[in-house]
């Protein structure tokens, strides 16, 4: 009978540490997942933010108005003036024109293609870097939130079997005393 009694004591103990131990995980759980979703809007924010700059990089160093500074001269005599890329349509017609501007536009091609080339190899760089930062800071929480998921889910059975044995100690004491006076 008091065997039962000590039985039911430590089943209802073990029940209450167990839900303790619940109760703590899932706080665990809710701060790491403000914690995910801060750095989350943040990583995506530096990212765009890197990608942005970038694209406007690109833009402005191989931009028209760059490219006109850069401008070779052999293909300075095709504009009346080089540095707003305005032609000199009074020398259209002549063939010398038409095969310096044929050139002009190949050596423009090319220059836009190179600055079409780099950015997307800084956008690379930018993408691996990223990636490489998500899996250290972001992951390593997502990976730290499901083993904290697994332990919430071990704390909670185990408040399940304090339960029966709480409540199977509690039979047993009940027919004792039963069986005592009955």
């Amino acid at each position: 009978m008091v065997a039962n009694i000590f039985g039911k004591i430590y089943a209802k103990l073990g029940k209450l540490e167990a839900q303790n131990k619940v109760s703590r995980i899932t706080r665990q759980i809710a701060r790491l997942t403000k914690q995910i979703g801060r750095a989350e809007k943040q990583f995506n924010s530096e990212k765009r933010a890197a990608t942005n700059q970038a694209k406007m990089m690109s833009n402005s160093v191989f931009s028209m108005s760059s490219m006109m500074q850069a401008l070779p001269s052999e293909y300075a005599s095709l504009f009346t003036d080089p540095t707003r890329g305005q032609l000199d349509m009074s020398k259209a017609g002549t063939d010398e024109f038409k095969t310096l501007y044929a050139q002009f536009q190949q050596w423009q091609a090319g220059m836009q293609q190179l600055g079409q080339t780099q950015l997307n190899q800084t956008l690379a760089m930018i993408e691996d870097e990223f990636d490489a930062r998500y899996e250290m800071e972001i992951q390593a929480m997502k990976d730290e939130q499901a083993d904290l998921e697994v332990e919430k889910e071990t704390a909670q059975a185990e408040v399940q079997v304090f339960e029966g044995m709480e409540k199977q100690e509690g039979e047993f004491a009940k027919n004792n005393i039963q069986n005592m006076f009955g």
